[in-house]
């Protein structure tokens, strides 16, 4: 695939776990910030990003024309187009390929195959995640404290991994509500705090942020250099108070959890409470009835 300024398109794509479009398998890269799928009603594929894969929509960066290939994305050898300025939507791309990957590769250099079916992953010096690519080295949660109060929310809190998800290479972290991510953009040296919109793509977006080459490795070789875009004279001010440091498990789990695996913060519950981390009363039932909403069009 051609070169972008903001991402990669080419790698190795695995199958979703549960995810159709169009009846047909969902594959994602190993950050998952890139999609190869079906568009609904259609008879070809395409590559994009989570937005588009959400609802299955006909969008993206790489296309091939319809009727030519729906059956498989191997058979669509030698048509593959992309949308990188020609004189048309869609430009040739005689170089593209998109085959078979091996499950060896998927497992990359710290794994091994345990299933070869469906390219499951036996992990080994000291490393996890789905492709055997996350270093443990990166804990499981940060606490993000010192942020400026906002209207519309409170970016302080803990974040705790999120488990198959990498942007960059590195691990993503997200709030208990799952509304705001700790996260480091595609082929950057810093690290963010942004939406679930900026994260889909890994995308250098957000409120809280490190300059570049100063902590790239991990968010606790940023402290005293967080910035937030709180209004100073320049598009980012520094916050010598923000600090985003390891958190205890102890802390993730809660008043109502106790810990249950230290490596991944895994949490027991308790107190008729349930959760990831122990933070939902079971005192509310599993699901509520809504009638009588006005009709819309």
């Amino acid at each position: 695939a051609a070169k972008r300024s903001w991402g990669d398109l080419n790698g190795i794509y695995t199958r979703v776990a549960g995810k159709l479009c169009n009846g047909k398998p969902v594959y994602q890269t190993s950050a998952g910030d890139y999609f190869l799928f079906q568009p609904t009603d259609s008879t070809h594929w395409m590559v994009s990003d989570g937005e588009d894969v959400a609802s299955c929509k006909a969008s993206g960066w790489i296309n091939t024309p319809s009727n030519v290939c729906g059956a498989s994305p191997e058979a669509c050898d030698g048509r593959w187009q992309e949308n990188t300025g020609c004189d048309s939507d869609w430009c040739d791309a005689p170089g593209l390929a998109v085959k078979k990957a091996q499950c060896a590769d998927v497992c990359g250099a710290h794994g091994s195959v345990a299933n070869a079916d469906t390219c499951e992953c036996s992990c080994r010096d000291g490393f996890s995640g789905l492709r055997c690519e996350v270093s443990d080295e990166l804990p499981p949660a940060y606490s993000v404290s010192g942020a400026a109060k906002r209207s519309w929310g409170d970016l302080n809190g803990i974040y705790t991994r999120v488990a198959g998800k990498l942007c960059n290479g590195k691990p993503v972290y997200q709030t208990s509500a799952g509304d705001y991510f700790l996260f480091q953009p595609t082929d950057s040296t810093h690290w963010m705090v942004s939406d679930g919109e900026d994260v889909a793509s890994c995308k250098a977006s957000g409120w809280i942020n490190t300059p570049s080459n100063v902590c790239g490795a991990s968010p606790e070789a940023c402290d005293g250099r967080w910035q937030e875009n709180t209004g100073c004279d320049s598009d980012w001010c520094d916050a010598p108070g923000l600090a985003v440091k390891k958190a205890q498990c102890a802390d993730v789990c809660g008043a109502h959890g106790s810990v249950a695996n230290a490596d991944t913060c895994e949490c027991s519950c308790r107190d008729g409470f349930s959760g990831l981390r122990c933070e939902v009363s079971d005192e509310l039932p599993p699901a509520y009835s809504v009638s009588g909403a006005a009709k819309r069009s």
